[in-house]
Protein backbone atom coordinates (compact mmCIF):
# COMPACT_ATOMS: atom_id res chain seq x y z
CA UNK A 1 0.00 0.00 0.00
CA UNK A 2 1.00 3.36 -1.16
CA UNK A 3 3.48 5.35 2.22
CA UNK A 4 3.07 1.82 3.78
CA UNK A 5 4.33 -0.87 2.26
CA UNK A 6 6.23 0.57 -1.21
CA UNK A 7 10.08 0.51 -0.54
CA UNK A 8 12.97 2.47 -2.48
CA UNK A 9 13.43 -0.44 -4.77
CA UNK A 10 9.40 -1.11 -5.33
CA UNK A 11 9.07 2.48 -6.01
CA UNK A 12 11.67 2.39 -8.90
CA UNK A 13 10.09 -0.76 -10.13
CA UNK A 14 6.74 0.53 -10.54
CA UNK A 15 8.07 3.57 -11.98
CA UNK A 16 10.53 2.12 -14.01
CA UNK A 17 7.47 -0.18 -15.12
CA UNK A 18 4.79 2.43 -16.03
CA UNK A 19 7.41 3.64 -18.38
CA UNK A 20 7.07 0.91 -20.70
CA UNK A 21 3.66 -0.16 -20.22
CA UNK A 22 2.60 3.05 -21.36
CA UNK A 23 5.37 3.60 -24.34
CA UNK A 24 7.28 6.44 -23.14
CA UNK A 25 8.67 8.53 -25.47
CA UNK A 26 12.60 8.21 -26.30
CA UNK A 27 12.68 11.38 -26.79
CA UNK A 28 11.35 12.46 -22.97
CA UNK A 29 13.03 9.71 -21.01
CA UNK A 30 15.14 12.11 -19.65
CA UNK A 31 12.35 13.25 -17.49
CA UNK A 32 12.57 10.48 -15.53
CA UNK A 33 15.70 11.35 -14.13
CA UNK A 34 14.28 13.40 -11.15
CA UNK A 35 11.91 10.60 -9.88
CA UNK A 36 14.16 8.17 -10.17
CA UNK A 37 17.25 9.86 -8.27
CA UNK A 38 14.62 10.92 -5.29
CA UNK A 39 13.70 7.15 -4.94
CA UNK A 40 17.55 6.64 -4.75
CA UNK A 41 19.30 9.36 -2.96
CA UNK A 42 16.30 9.40 -0.15
CA UNK A 43 15.93 5.48 -0.09
CA UNK A 44 17.41 6.12 4.30
CA UNK A 45 14.48 8.65 4.85
CA UNK A 46 11.71 6.87 2.99
CA UNK A 47 12.60 3.59 5.10
CA UNK A 48 12.66 6.13 8.17
CA UNK A 49 9.45 6.96 7.03
CA UNK A 50 8.15 3.87 6.64
CA UNK A 51 9.18 3.21 10.28
CA UNK A 52 7.61 6.36 12.22
CA UNK A 53 4.37 5.17 10.45
CA UNK A 54 3.90 2.66 12.37
CA UNK A 55 4.54 5.24 16.06
CA UNK A 56 2.22 7.75 14.30
CA UNK A 57 -1.61 8.14 16.27
CA UNK A 58 -3.44 7.43 13.19
CA UNK A 59 -7.51 6.29 13.21
CA UNK A 60 -9.39 5.39 10.27
CA UNK A 61 -9.74 7.88 7.33
CA UNK A 62 -12.67 6.69 7.00
CA UNK A 63 -14.39 7.90 10.47
CA UNK A 64 -12.14 11.51 10.38
CA UNK A 65 -13.85 14.63 9.45
CA UNK A 66 -13.67 14.97 5.62
CA UNK A 67 -14.87 17.43 3.18
CA UNK A 68 -14.00 16.36 -0.20
CA UNK A 69 -14.20 19.49 -3.35
CA UNK A 70 -15.30 18.20 -6.26
CA UNK A 71 -14.28 20.13 -9.23
CA UNK A 72 -12.43 20.10 -12.84
CA UNK A 73 -9.50 21.45 -13.06
CA UNK A 74 -8.95 25.09 -13.98
CA UNK A 75 -12.01 25.95 -11.65
CA UNK A 76 -10.48 27.77 -8.51
CA UNK A 77 -10.98 24.28 -6.56
CA UNK A 78 -7.45 25.05 -5.25
CA UNK A 79 -7.77 28.51 -3.39
CA UNK A 80 -11.16 26.86 -2.28
CA UNK A 81 -9.27 24.22 -1.03
CA UNK A 82 -6.91 26.97 0.92
CA UNK A 83 -9.98 28.79 2.02
CA UNK A 84 -11.95 25.95 3.79
CA UNK A 85 -9.16 23.91 5.22
CA UNK A 86 -7.84 27.66 6.79
CA UNK A 87 -11.17 28.24 7.99
CA UNK A 88 -12.55 24.84 9.11
CA UNK A 89 -9.07 24.27 10.81
CA UNK A 90 -8.70 20.85 8.68
CA UNK A 91 -5.55 19.49 7.64
CA UNK A 92 -4.81 19.54 3.88
CA UNK A 93 -1.96 18.33 2.09
CA UNK A 94 0.43 20.55 1.32
CA UNK A 95 2.77 21.38 -1.90
CA UNK A 96 5.71 19.58 -0.04
CA UNK A 97 4.22 16.51 0.54
CA UNK A 98 2.99 16.15 -2.47
CA UNK A 99 6.81 16.89 -4.07
CA UNK A 100 7.94 14.41 -1.62
CA UNK A 101 4.95 11.83 -0.48
CA UNK A 102 7.84 8.68 0.30
CA UNK A 103 9.17 10.40 3.45
CA UNK A 104 7.27 13.65 4.24
CA UNK A 105 6.71 12.48 7.35
CA UNK A 106 10.85 12.52 8.36
CA UNK A 107 12.05 15.41 6.44
CA UNK A 108 9.56 17.90 6.29
CA UNK A 109 10.37 19.08 9.67
CA UNK A 110 14.17 20.04 8.61
CA UNK A 111 14.20 20.12 4.62
CA UNK A 112 11.13 22.36 3.91
CA UNK A 113 12.94 25.52 5.43
CA UNK A 114 15.75 25.61 3.42
CA UNK A 115 14.20 24.50 0.43
CA UNK A 116 11.56 27.30 0.55
CA UNK A 117 14.67 29.58 1.01
CA UNK A 118 16.18 28.54 -2.36
CA UNK A 119 12.94 28.64 -3.92
CA UNK A 120 12.20 32.13 -2.91
CA UNK A 121 15.85 33.07 -4.18
CA UNK A 122 15.37 31.57 -7.54
CA UNK A 123 11.79 33.33 -7.81
CA UNK A 124 10.13 29.67 -8.36
CA UNK A 125 6.80 29.44 -9.71
CA UNK A 126 4.18 26.87 -9.25
CA UNK A 127 3.22 27.69 -12.98
CA UNK A 128 -0.15 26.31 -13.58
CA UNK A 129 -1.41 28.77 -11.35
CA UNK A 130 1.66 31.58 -12.05
CA UNK A 131 2.05 32.68 -8.18
CA UNK A 132 5.29 31.84 -6.38
CA UNK A 133 6.09 28.67 -5.00
CA UNK A 134 5.15 27.73 -1.20
CA UNK A 135 5.60 24.57 0.05
CA UNK A 136 2.93 25.25 2.62
CA UNK A 137 0.59 25.48 -0.28
CA UNK A 138 -2.48 23.32 -0.80
CA UNK A 139 -1.34 20.34 -3.14
CA UNK A 140 -3.33 17.80 -4.88
CA UNK A 141 -3.33 14.19 -3.54
CA UNK A 142 -3.00 12.94 -6.70
CA UNK A 143 -0.06 14.08 -7.89
CA UNK A 144 1.06 13.17 -4.51
CA UNK A 145 0.65 9.07 -5.81
CA UNK A 146 2.04 9.97 -9.21
CA UNK A 147 5.48 11.29 -8.30
CA UNK A 148 5.72 8.31 -5.83
CA UNK A 149 4.99 6.08 -8.92
CA UNK A 150 2.16 4.71 -8.27
CA UNK A 151 0.63 1.86 -10.33
CA UNK A 152 -2.65 2.93 -10.36
CA UNK A 153 -3.44 6.44 -9.83
CA UNK A 154 -5.36 8.18 -12.56
CA UNK A 155 -2.76 11.25 -12.28
CA UNK A 156 -1.00 9.01 -14.33
CA UNK A 157 -2.74 10.75 -17.49
CA UNK A 158 -0.67 13.98 -16.83
CA UNK A 159 2.51 11.63 -17.59
CA UNK A 160 1.13 9.41 -20.41
CA UNK A 161 -1.75 11.33 -21.95
CA UNK A 162 -1.73 9.10 -24.92
CA UNK A 163 -3.45 6.10 -22.70
CA UNK A 164 -5.90 8.50 -21.04
CA UNK A 165 -8.35 6.17 -21.87
CA UNK A 166 -6.60 3.37 -20.18
CA UNK A 167 -5.60 4.92 -16.94
CA UNK A 168 -9.02 6.54 -16.70
CA UNK A 169 -10.57 2.95 -16.98
CA UNK A 170 -12.62 2.65 -13.15
CA UNK A 171 -11.82 -1.18 -13.79
CA UNK A 172 -9.16 -2.31 -10.93
CA UNK A 173 -9.15 1.02 -8.63
CA UNK A 174 -9.90 -0.48 -5.54
CA UNK A 175 -5.79 -0.92 -4.79
CA UNK A 176 -5.82 3.27 -5.94
CA UNK A 177 -8.34 4.05 -2.81
CA UNK A 178 -7.00 1.95 -0.72
CA UNK A 179 -3.23 3.84 -1.60
CA UNK A 180 -5.20 7.18 -1.56
CA UNK A 181 -6.95 6.36 2.17
CA UNK A 182 -3.28 5.21 3.35
CA UNK A 183 -1.76 8.93 2.21
CA UNK A 184 -4.65 10.39 3.57
CA UNK A 185 -4.22 8.73 6.86
CA UNK A 186 -0.93 9.08 7.48
CA UNK A 187 -1.10 13.06 6.56
CA UNK A 188 -3.88 13.65 8.76
CA UNK A 189 -1.90 12.02 11.18
CA UNK A 190 1.53 13.35 11.01
CA UNK A 191 -0.91 17.06 10.71
CA UNK A 192 -2.56 16.48 14.68
CA UNK A 193 -5.76 17.72 12.88
CA UNK A 194 -9.16 15.94 13.54
CA UNK A 195 -10.14 16.73 9.86
CA UNK A 196 -8.95 17.01 6.27
CA UNK A 197 -9.95 18.74 3.14
CA UNK A 198 -9.37 16.64 -0.21
CA UNK A 199 -8.89 17.58 -3.70
CA UNK A 200 -8.21 16.47 -6.87
CA UNK A 201 -10.14 16.53 -9.93
CA UNK A 202 -9.71 13.11 -10.66
CA UNK A 203 -11.89 12.12 -8.15
CA UNK A 204 -15.07 13.14 -9.99
CA UNK A 205 -14.54 10.75 -12.86
CA UNK A 206 -14.37 7.78 -9.46
CA UNK A 207 -16.84 9.01 -6.90
CA UNK A 208 -18.58 5.52 -6.37
CA UNK A 209 -15.08 4.43 -5.39
CA UNK A 210 -14.52 7.87 -3.64
CA UNK A 211 -17.90 7.60 -1.64
CA UNK A 212 -16.88 3.72 -0.59
CA UNK A 213 -13.53 4.69 0.30
CA UNK A 214 -15.13 7.86 2.27
CA UNK A 215 -18.75 6.91 3.79
CA UNK A 216 -18.58 9.86 6.34
CA UNK A 217 -17.26 12.36 3.75
CA UNK A 218 -19.01 15.93 2.71
CA UNK A 219 -18.55 16.87 -0.85
CA UNK A 220 -18.77 20.41 -2.00
CA UNK A 221 -18.74 20.91 -5.73
CA UNK A 222 -17.54 23.96 -7.52
CA UNK A 223 -18.55 24.57 -11.09
CA UNK A 224 -17.58 27.16 -14.21
CA UNK A 225 -18.64 27.53 -17.56
CA UNK A 226 -17.22 24.91 -19.86
CA UNK A 227 -15.60 27.56 -22.11
CA UNK A 228 -13.63 29.20 -19.66
CA UNK A 229 -12.71 26.08 -18.70
CA UNK A 230 -11.61 24.16 -21.84
CA UNK A 231 -9.75 27.66 -22.69
CA UNK A 232 -7.96 27.44 -19.60
CA UNK A 233 -7.53 23.89 -19.32
CA UNK A 234 -5.89 23.78 -22.95
CA UNK A 235 -3.30 26.03 -21.31
CA UNK A 236 -2.70 23.55 -18.26
CA UNK A 237 -1.95 20.96 -20.82
CA UNK A 238 0.68 22.51 -22.45
CA UNK A 239 2.51 23.32 -19.85
CA UNK A 240 2.33 20.09 -18.24
CA UNK A 241 2.86 18.43 -21.63
CA UNK A 242 5.91 20.69 -22.32
CA UNK A 243 7.87 19.41 -18.34
CA UNK A 244 6.71 16.39 -16.97
CA UNK A 245 4.94 14.29 -20.29
CA UNK A 246 6.42 11.29 -21.82
CA UNK A 247 4.06 11.29 -25.01
CA UNK A 248 4.73 14.62 -27.00
CA UNK A 249 1.36 15.79 -27.98
CA UNK A 250 0.74 18.36 -30.68
CA UNK A 251 -1.54 21.82 -29.96
CA UNK A 252 -3.91 19.54 -31.90
CA UNK A 253 -3.44 16.74 -29.34
CA UNK A 254 -3.84 18.85 -26.47
CA UNK A 255 -6.76 20.44 -27.50
CA UNK A 256 -8.18 16.69 -28.41
CA UNK A 257 -6.68 15.38 -24.87
CA UNK A 258 -8.24 18.35 -22.87
CA UNK A 259 -12.30 18.39 -24.68
CA UNK A 260 -12.46 14.37 -24.11
CA UNK A 261 -11.07 14.15 -20.43
CA UNK A 262 -13.63 17.02 -19.87
CA UNK A 263 -16.62 15.49 -21.43
CA UNK A 264 -15.45 11.93 -19.78
CA UNK A 265 -15.27 14.00 -16.11
CA UNK A 266 -18.23 15.77 -16.86
CA UNK A 267 -20.79 12.51 -18.00
CA UNK A 268 -19.34 10.42 -15.00
CA UNK A 269 -19.93 13.48 -12.26
CA UNK A 270 -23.72 13.88 -13.54
CA UNK A 271 -24.19 10.17 -13.66
CA UNK A 272 -22.86 9.79 -9.76
CA UNK A 273 -23.59 13.40 -8.16
CA UNK A 274 -27.21 11.08 -6.77
CA UNK A 275 -25.01 8.75 -5.56
CA UNK A 276 -23.42 11.71 -2.70
CA UNK A 277 -27.44 12.64 -1.87
CA UNK A 278 -27.84 15.79 0.68
CA UNK A 279 -24.25 15.67 1.39
CA UNK A 280 -23.15 18.01 -1.63
CA UNK A 281 -22.87 21.41 -1.30
CA UNK A 282 -22.74 23.52 -4.55
CA UNK A 283 -21.24 26.60 -5.89
CA UNK A 284 -20.77 29.03 -9.01
CA UNK A 285 -17.25 29.54 -9.58
CA UNK A 286 -18.21 33.01 -10.28
CA UNK A 287 -20.12 33.85 -7.26
CA UNK A 288 -16.64 32.00 -5.44
CA UNK A 289 -14.16 34.59 -7.09
CA UNK A 290 -16.58 37.80 -6.78
CA UNK A 291 -16.53 37.58 -2.93
CA UNK A 292 -14.51 34.37 -1.56
CA UNK A 293 -15.26 35.45 2.28
CA UNK A 294 -18.66 35.62 1.53
CA UNK A 295 -19.13 32.37 -0.49
CA UNK A 296 -16.81 30.50 2.17
CA UNK A 297 -19.25 31.48 4.99
CA UNK A 298 -21.91 30.02 3.46
CA UNK A 299 -20.13 26.69 2.24
CA UNK A 300 -18.90 26.57 5.58
CA UNK A 301 -22.84 27.02 7.73
CA UNK A 302 -24.63 24.89 4.72
CA UNK A 303 -21.60 21.67 5.69
CA UNK A 304 -22.26 22.12 8.94
CA UNK A 305 -26.32 21.93 8.25
CA UNK A 306 -25.52 18.13 6.99
CA UNK A 307 -25.72 14.93 8.68
CA UNK A 308 -23.20 12.64 8.82
CA UNK A 309 -24.56 9.52 7.65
Amino acid sequence: MFTGVYFPGKLTFNFIEGLFRFKASITRLHYALPYLLKFTLFAPFIWLHHFRILFLKKGKIESAKVVIILGHWRTASTTLQKDLSRRMNYATCNIYSVIFPEHFTITERWLKKPMQYVLNRLGAKTEVHNIPMLLDDPGEEEIALTAAGSRHTPGRIFLFPKCAAKILDPDGKGKWIREYKKFCSVYLAHSGKNGMVLKSPCNGMFLPQIIAGFPNAKFVLIEREKSDVLRSTVKMWDLTNRRFSFHPLTKEDQLNCASSIYELFMQRLQNDLPLIGNRLVKVRFEDYVRDPEKCVDEIIKALSAINRP
